[in-house]
């Protein structure tokens, strides 16, 4: 559609100028033999870059409705997704990004977006290591979240999830899946002593220590 309608701006510019050369022919022609072929000629220029506009302007209409179908596709499919998972987000990194969004680079592909609590975006690839780690987690539990709320949930086990964690964060992780027990099993594998000590100071939430492997 796009390359259509840029062909049909171009044609449309060339009959405007088709026109304009043929009226001022006629004009120099009014006392000529040949005025009434240069007017008909004119005419036929006039009916064609009508007929060139008309084409233009559905296109550029159908382009305008294609785009606004594929945004509100975005929104309805992806939107509460996206909200549920800027909502566990912002509890894991204590506020520090209040929401996610997504938006388009040059090449019109759809990019995910931090928002930070001053209003400012971050783009995936420039948060830090820990910040990344709890944007997984966030869009994994909100993921979880949308199939067990539609199908038979599946238990979720993860291992070492919280290594880039400090402890503020990794219990506000922990408190996030212990709510997401409450839709599915949740099993979190860890070697780390503090990570144990946090999850049992958690009320709901079991922990149990496996024997060593080994002599």
């Amino acid at each position: 559609i796009e390359t259509e309608r840029t062909a049909l701006g171009e044609l449309r510019e060339s009959l405007s100028s088709r026109r304009t050369l043929a009226e001022t022919k006629l004009a120099e022609m009014q006392d000529g033999g040949d005025a009434a072929t240069k007017a008909q000629e004119a005419e036929d220029a006039l009916a064609e870059a009508r007929a060139a506009a008309e084409r233009y302007a559905r296109l550029h209409l159908a382009r305008v409705l294609l785009r606004s179908g594929i945004d509100r596709f975005r929104a309805e499919q992806q939107g509460p997704l996206l909200r549920a998972a800027g909502a566990h987000f912002a509890l894991l990194t204590g506020g520090r990004y209040v929401r996610l969004g997504v938006d388009q680079d040059n090449s019109g592909r759809a990019v995910l977006l931090a928002i930070r609590d001053e209003g400012t975006e971050c783009p995936v690839e420039a948060l830090s290591e820990g910040a990344r780690d709890q944007l997984y987690l966030a869009l994994r539990v909100a993921a979880i979240e949308h199939h067990a709320a539609k199908a038979e949930p599946l238990p979720f086990i993860a291992d070492d999830l919280l290594v880039h964690f400090d402890d503020t964060r990794a219990a506000a992780a922990i408190a996030l899946l212990a709510e997401l027990g409450r839709a599915t099993q949740v099993i979190l594998f860890t070697h780390h002593d503090h990570i144990a000590a946090l999850a049992a100071a958690r009320a709901g939430v079991a922990v149990q220590h496996l024997p060593a492997l080994g002599p």
